[in-house]
């Protein structure tokens, strides 16, 4: 297919040819950019000719760090999200069994936040009993790192009172020793083993629907912090070649032996699935007071959060991996937490044997980090990947658990200042993967989007044509792609969107956005120009 689009500004994030009117796409890549005036190719009737009525295009955006399958899995779940109160929580659960009667083996939910509500004591294994006293349930709070179930679901685990913590993860118990239905951390791998699978031909459609999504979204690429359940369906989408999502998968540590042995290299594949790195959980998270912090938790004087695995145990994971050519992908949100993982890679990274390997060393969140890490990440090219969206819902409850401790929260501005490589991305389905929407939380830094609200830590705000580059160029490089994708540079794939010219537009403009046309490969997705 040969398209060509003319009459519009051109935001190309390369640096060597920053802006133009025209791009001219030829089997599947770009073969030329610039100016109409300069494009003396002959056009034969087989070329799409595209008017882009001075509108903008931009490189496709690419999600630093999503969990792709489970988002596309989660439209058979009920979805909790918003919930501020006891009757809304039991409206969803009961609306849901209504609506599914088919439902029959288990249900599951997500996006439960205890930080919503008043008095979060009524929410408890006997709230989910009454209401679904037949079948086993389990409700995923909106950050991934707690699991509420009923008694049916404990009993399907195989879960009792005498049951030990898995480690990395912890089971909720009452004072009296009396399982309370909570599932912490690592623990959900009770769930995944006990909960039946959807036929594998539906997993399929509901994955394709997620790409389609996706598209609309303007999203061309994304990163998969899943496991084997997601890449048996990317690589059956890639063989099918149906996957038409560039597609970076990160796998977990109980992966690693079986990684190793079949040879994997990081960032190794090919442009629609690469394999990405090794997907380590150095803490929790600030809402459910696990995220390890250098100050304790107001009103929770003896809780600076929860470290799951020493500096030392980290390096040698991380070492042992870097040995077998695999890049680290450190889960870690707390400054401490991001203290200790940022002294493990720098040391790794500069031991002999390591030093001469090409890999990449990533940190997911990066959430609190204190100015002199800041420094040393910049300094030692510790690729940042970072969700600004989750400024929208983190600003009252790091401000209300962290206090003055949380001013050194999502330090884009600093970072980008000191030369940091930061990329984009959402954490979807634990909040929303419109990039719009992201960009404008990265502008602006106000609770839950809302122009109304105040920004939060001003100070570190970024400028649109920065977060379009987290998006896009950056975004890219961490997945080692930026020599195929991520700018309109002639040569590279042709994954392209087209969205209003925004440059003289207040920040708001961001919150309604959308692209008129997605292309990806060299085709067109959608348009609606």
């Amino acid at each position: 297919m040969k398209i060509l689009l003319y009459n519009g500004k051109v935001l190309t994030q390369d640096p060597n040819n920053p802006i133009a009117d025209t791009v001219f796409i030829k089997d599947k890549s770009i073969a030329f950019v610039g100016r109409e005036s300069d494009f003396n190719e002959t056009i034969f009737d087989d070329v799409i000719k595209i008017d882009l009525k001075k509108k903008v295009l931009l490189p496709g955006f690419i999600d630093c760090h999503t969990h792709f399958v489970n988002y596309a899995f989660s439209k058979r779940s009920v979805d909790l999200t918003g919930s501020k109160s006891i009757q809304d929580l039991k409206t969803c659960l009961v609306n849901f069994r209504k609506n599914h009667p088919e439902i029959k083996e288990w249900i599951h939910g997500f996006g439960w936040d205890k930080n919503l509500w008043d008095d979060p004591a009524f929410f408890n294994k006997e709230f989910v009993d009454k209401i679904f006293p037949d079948i086993p349930v389990s409700l995923s709070s909106k950050d991934l790192h707690s699991f509420l179930c009923n008694s049916k679901a404990l009993e399907k685990m195989g879960i009792n009172k005498n049951t030990p913590n898995p480690k990395e993860g912890s089971i909720g118990r009452n004072p009296d020793g009396s399982l309370n239905g909570f599932l912490y951390e690592k623990a959900w791998k009770f769930i995944d083993e006990a909960r039946p699978n959807s036929p594998f031909e539906e997993q399929v459609s509901l994955v394709k629907d997620a790409i389609d999504e996706a598209h609309h979204l303007g999203l061309t690429g994304i990163n998969s912090m899943e496991g084997k359940e997601a890449l048996k369906l990317f690589a059956y989408l890639r063989d099918e070649h149906q996957l038409n999502l560039r597609t970076c998968w990160h796998f977990r540590l109980d992966l690693l032996d079986e990684m190793i042995e079949k040879g994997v290299r990081s960032y190794t594949g090919d442009e629609w699935f690469k394999y990405g790195g090794l997907k380590l959980f150095m803490d929790g998270s600030i809402g459910s007071h696990t995220a390890y912090m250098f100050h304790p938790y107001i009103g929770d004087p003896d809780n600076c959060g929860t470290l799951f695995r020493s500096e030392k145990e980290l390096f040698e994971m991380v070492y042992f991996a870097a040995k077998h050519d695999i890049s680290p992908t450190i889960h870690s949100i707390g400054d401490k937490a991001n203290n200790y993982v940022i002294n493990t890679l720098i040391k790794v990274k500069n031991f002999p044997e390591i030093k001469s390997k090409d890999l990449l060393y990533r940190i997911e969140h990066l959430q609190c980090c204190l100015p002199e890490d800041q420094q040393r990440v910049a300094k030692e090219g510790i690729y940042c990947s970072m969700q600004p969206i989750h400024i929208s819902t983190d600003v009252k409850t790091t401000k209300r658990l962290c206090g003055k401790y949380g001013k050194n929260s999502y330090p884009f501005r600093s970072l980008f200042d000191k030369g940091a490589i930061i990329g984009f991305g959402s954490d979807v389905p634990v909040e929303t993967h419109n990039p719009f929407l992201g960009i404008y939380s990265a502008l602006e830094r106000k609770y839950h989007c809302d122009p109304n609200e105040k920004s939060w830590i001003p100070e570190q705000k970024i400028t649109a044509q920065e977060a379009i580059r987290a998006y896009t160029i950056d975004a890219a490089k961490g997945m080692r792609s930026d020599d195929l994708i991520g700018s309109i540079t002639p040569g590279k794939r042709a994954d392209l969107i087209v969205i209003d010219d925004f440059e003289n537009e207040p920040n708001e403009f961001w919150l309604e956005a959308k692209p008129y046309m997605t292309i990806v490969d060299g085709e067109i997705k959608f348009n609606n120009l």
